[in-house]
């Protein structure tokens, strides 16, 4: 898949997954040749019907909308067979979140990466769902989809409190009580649960709206609340409990024993040493997908982090220790690759050039087949130079320059909006192809059935300094 579905719409599809699905039977049928569908139960078809398969060089666009005997459309795709042959661009259908292509792009699906179940949004006033299909002229193939109608959810709020102003200093051991009944459901609905993520590891979702916990480690840990309503419909705000559990300090200077006779006084000297906690950034990369192959269509992935503070930005850029992809590449020439701040300052890694070099070990041919991904960064203290400068047969994985200094980052925010306590900052690499080969990424992503995985470890993309 091109562009990935949103969080609501991966659930649904892992959902369509473990069911089997099949066409309503004697449903009335709507072609995706039709302009406007209006219809809450039926089955939405490719231009061919049950006659065969579309044709070639179709280019249509079919707006579906609730009849008025439901608020929202769902569909629920059981047969999604695109053809992926041909030249550039493949078959392929988009969906958008409204009533015309001018709304939210929900994603774009192609050969047999089947979009599972996608539903009109509780932010869509329409409830209708603009499904856009072309095909090229090599290649034809068959698609449908069930038309239902259900009620959108409008997902609960979470908040959540732990008696303290933020952050709670805790020691090793304490046992420290987390407290979400100010949560609230939309209007008609209850919270049915409250599910808890400590941070180390343990999930408690059947202890309630009040719980206790105590963090055995010394750490930072950001505790997270999710709830969900009797709708079924899960909060996503997070609300950020950063809990800071204390080290254990040495007494290396600490009076021994000694041997004193009854009566006698002793002073005793107690001289402890704090010990420091300190930790980078952590994020949860996802897995491996594969970038767009067209020319000037860009791939952007974010990285999200709660470790820092309102208004804070970046004042040294020797802060930003380095910034690392893992990946591969057939032709290190078309890629244009950069860093964007919230506030849309950015700099460049990579401009073009290099030609073929090959960036990992690709498999350079027309399969889908990933290759081999090898871990690349750049740094603000490199000193061998850029991608271009190190260009050849293979370009090594290694630390690289930016073309662009990383001083184009100093005062980039570190939270992307609001004045929560703890807030979220999204900086993005954006990878823009120019001429068109393959190549995959590591990224933020959610995977999808068109992801891939890249061999070799885990990248970490953006580095902070540790903070004590």
């Amino acid at each position: 898949m091109i562009n990935t579905p949103r969080r609501m719409m991966l659930r649904s599809w892992i959902a369509v997954g473990l069911t089997t699905a099949a066409l309503t039977a004697n449903a009335q049928e709507y072609y995706m040749n039709q302009p406007t569908v209006n219809a809450c139960q039926g089955a939405f078809l490719d231009s061919n019907g049950n006659g065969g398969p579309y044709g070639d060089n179709e280019n249509f666009t079919s707006v579906i909308c609730p009849d008025g005997t439901g608020p929202a459309i769902s569909l629920q795709w059981v047969i999604f067979n695109l053809s992926s042959a041909g030249v550039s661009p493949n078959d392929q259908m988009s969906i958008y979140d409204g009533d015309n292509t001018s709304a939210p792009l929900i994603g774009t699906w192609v050969a047999g990466d089947n979009p599972g179940i996608i539903s009109a949004s509780f932010a869509n006033p329409t409830g209708c769902l603009t499904v856009v299909f072309t095909s090229n002229g090599t290649g034809t193939g068959d698609f449908a989809a069930n038309i239902t109608c259900f009620q959108p959810c409008e997902p609960p709020t979470a908040v959540a409190t732990f008696g303290s102003a933020i952050p709670l200093l805790a020691c090793q051991g304490e046992e420290i009580t987390f407290n979400a009944s100010a949560s609230t459901a939309a209007s008609g609905f209850n919270i049915e649960q409250y599910i808890w993520e400590f941070a180390d590891g343990t999930v408690d979702s059947t202890s309630g709206e009040v719980v206790t916990h105590a963090f055995t480690d010394p750490a930072e840990y950001v505790v997270q609340v999710t709830v969900v309503d009797d709708n079924d419909c899960a909060s996503v705000n997070v609300v950020d409990l950063q809990v800071l559990v204390s080290t254990t300090p040495l007494f290396t200077g600490t009076t021994g024993d000694t041997t004193i006779c009854q009566g006698d006084s002793l002073p005793l000297v107690s001289d402890p040493t704090a010990v420091t906690w300190s930790a980078l950034p952590e994020s949860n990369l996802g897995g491996g997908l594969f970038l767009p192959d067209l020319q000037g269509v860009p791939f952007n992935t974010s990285i999200t982090f709660t470790n820092f503070d309102p208004g804070q930005t970046l004042t040294d850029p020797t802060d930003l220790l380095s910034v690392c992809a893992t990946m591969e590449h057939s032709y290190m020439g078309d890629l244009v690759i950069q860093i964007s701040c919230p506030n849309g300052q950015t700099t460049v890694f990579h401009q073009q050039g290099g030609g073929g070099t090959y960036i990992g070990v690709p498999v350079d041919d027309e399969s889908e087949t990933p290759g081999t991904c090898w871990e690349y960064c750049w740094s603000p203290t490199a000193t061998n130079g850029t991608w271009i400068e190190n260009a050849g047969a293979t370009i090594p994985a290694g630390t690289y320059e930016s073309v662009q200094p990383f001083s184009n980052l100093i005062g980039c925010p570190l939270m992307a909006n609001g004045p929560l306590p703890l807030l979220t900052s999204s900086q993005s690499i954006t990878v823009t192809s120019a001429i068109g080969r393959s190549h995959s990424i590591r990224t933020s992503s959610p995977a999808s059935q068109y992801t891939r995985q890249c061999s070799g470890k885990q990248p970490t993309l953006l580095h902070g300094r540790a903070r004590t």
